[in-house]
């Protein structure tokens, strides 16, 4: 940690402000944490909107599989046994806790 009163500067943030140009040797990290990053609504709302679209497209692609997995269960517990698929566990204070 260094020590305080003393401002620490990355080395591409001061060669580019030092040379007042476009550095070589820039760092990935560097260019997506300055302060040149500012997301407007726009791109803030398309952003959101593809990450739903996106986890329900996985979802939907995921479903069948869960489906199967469920299926497998109750056929290989039975279908009279309630609950099979669900989890169960039992509690200290006693009864037993479903999903």
């Amino acid at each position: 940690m260094p020590p305080a009163g003393i401002d620490v500067t990355e080395l591409v943030a001061f060669l580019e402000r030092e040379t007042a140009g476009a550095i070589d040797i820039l760092n990935p990290s560097w260019l997506i944490f300055c302060e040149g990053f500012r997301h407007g609504s726009i791109r803030r709302f398309t952003s959101e909107m593809f990450d739903l679209f996106a986890s329900l497209l996985i979802f939907l692609v995921a479903l069948p599989t869960m489906v199967a997995v469920a299926l497998a269960i109750k056929l290989e517990d039975g279908w009279r046994r309630p609950g099979a698929v669900s989890p169960g566990a039992g509690r200290p204070g006693g009864g037993r806790f479903s999903c």
